[in-house]
């Protein structure tokens, strides 16, 4: 299309959704620890609560606590200091207030650049690997070695197993007790006694001897009167006696590691799933070379009843959306064929008129790619528009032309074309001229109506190009060349 598509796929912004406008807001949300109990997080919402309320430029802010790791407190505007500097000077003050109460993660966002004091907040995953399969155990093992894989690349930053989505959660933690098996197969050391050995290292007391009382044998330990409080050094510096006499030290085959938990266990049509979400620091098309890399290869590794399928992390999926879009568009396209086929019984010219709907699409795409505007379904909406009002003008002139053919046989096909387009030029333009004044008015709202104002750019910008693409291309895909004898015949009565 002369380039148009290319300069609209590159500058244009797609949206994605319908921006409905709304009121500066400001939010804060905060979330305790694990231990954290419900007052205590109403006590921090409170000391907050206290420190907004000396700002008269506030409307109103609706506090909600949730439980000890869920509250958040939304702030409103008067109307007069929306549009004003006091929204991003009251975040400032909120986030000092924030750093100095320290009671809690804080998250204050509205305006401005977000702004967050927790060091385990976890970001949105931006791409997803789903494994699916019968037996969990096996389905989780598959997934740690795809966890493994992932994170040795150098763009993955993190990598987290979950059974649910969930997008910009705070992460939980846990300690596990990892060993090294090759240590422990080396030195012929068994599971159960490994965990002997960690029982005893963490135990401060010794069992020194046996008294039978009512025919039972109870134990008696020897416990310091000042028992001192467990450490890590401790477990893993004591010596333990190993077979053999060998002494041996914890340290040398396990460790104390901290992972991010908080899965679930979760089945989708009766067979269990584990997303591996990860954080890849790239563009979309290197993360979906890559994640398409890691689905062909597991595939090829998992057995009968186990799948892996890619997904891309984002709050609506994009991809799915443009493939429906272009679905409508194309069913349009196909409907309004198959009409003027029956209309003018003929399949050449509603040929003519649908090869019109892409030339008129060249001013939509040279509107939207040219002013560098953003594209959401108001701009889909105008393909849809542009497609019916394009159409109906074409129609109008090929029903002309059809009717002077019956009447004119012996004209020629130029003649004939002349004089329906001379016909129909005037309705048409006149339709046009008042579609577009009728949208002139959306240009102005344009930060406040995006849908309005993306409908009505595109709508102009293609029914402006079309008076060009049926005086241009019209011409040269529905004048019909004429035989030899109805050459001679025209040139008899002419």
């Amino acid at each position: 299309l002369g380039g148009a598509l290319r300069l609209f796929v590159k500058n244009a912004k797609d949206t994605g959704v319908d921006r409905d406008p709304q009121r500066t807001m400001l939010h804060i949300s905060s979330s305790m620890p694990d231990g954290a109990t419900m007052a205590q997080m109403n006590e921090a919402m409170r000391d907050f609560e206290h420190f907004l309320a000396q700002f008269p430029q506030i409307d109103r802010f609706i506090s909600s606590v949730y439980g000890p790791q869920s509250a958040n407190i939304e702030i409103s505007f008067k109307p007069q200091y929306e549009k004003g500097s006091f929204p991003f000077y009251l975040k400032s003050l909120c986030e000092s207030k924030s750093i100095n109460l320290g009671s809690a993660d804080w998250y204050i966002y509205g305006v401005g650049e977000g702004f967050n004091n927790s060091f385990d907040w976890v970001e949105n995953a931006n791409g997803m690997l789903s494994l699916y399969g019968y037996n969990f155990d096996r389905l989780m093992g598959y997934a740690e070695a795809l966890k493994a894989d992932l994170e040795k690349m150098q763009r993955v930053e993190w990598v987290f197993l979950n059974s649910r989505q969930n997008y910009m959660r705070s992460s939980k933690f846990e300690f596990l007790m990892a060993f090294d098996k090759d240590k422990i197969l080396s030195q012929g050391i068994s599971s159960a006694m490994a965990a002997n050995f960690i029982s005893r290292a963490a135990s401060s007391e010794n069992r020194i001897l046996s008294i039978p009382e009512e025919h039972i044998f109870r134990n008696v330990y020897l416990v310091p009167s000042e028992k001192s409080a467990f450490n890590k050094w401790e477990l893993f510096n004591s010596p333990i006696n190993q077979a053999g006499g060998k002494l041996m030290k914890i340290k040398e085959f396990a460790d104390i590691v901290r992972e991010r938990t908080g899965s679930s266990i979760d089945k989708e049509n009766m067979i269990y799933r584990i997303n591996v979400e990860y954080s890849f620091i790239g563009n979309y098309t290197l993360q979906n070379l890559v994640s398409e890399a890691f689905v062909k290869q597991y595939a090829k590794i998992l057995p009968i009843g186990y799948t892996i399928k890619s997904d891309r992390r984002s709050y609506w999926d994009e991809k799915s959306d443009d493939k429906t879009k272009l679905a409508l568009i194309a069913f349009v396209i196909v409907v309004i064929f198959m009409l003027c086929a029956i209309l003018f019984e003929s399949l050449k010219q509603p040929l003519a008129i649908i090869l019109m709907i892409p030339a008129t699409f060249i001013g939509l795409f040279l509107t939207f790619g040219a002013f560098d505007l953003k594209y959401d379904l108001g701009g889909y909406s105008a393909f849809l528009l542009i497609t019916g009002l394009t159409v109906n003008s074409a129609i109008y002139i090929l029903d002309a032309q059809n009717h002077y053919l019956r009447m004119h046989r012996h004209f020629s096909g130029i003649t004939l074309f002349i004089k329906a387009f001379r016909l129909k030029i005037v309705p048409i333009m006149l339709t046009i001229l008042s579609t577009v004044f009728g949208l002139v008015p959306f240009l102005f709202d344009g930060p406040s109506e995006p849908f309005w104002f993306s409908l009505a750019v595109g709508t102009i910008g293609g029914l402006l190009f079309s008076v060009v693409a049926i005086t241009l291309v019209l011409p040269v895909v529905s004048i019909r060349r004429p035989s030899l004898k109805q050459s001679l015949k025209t040139k008899y009565y002419e």
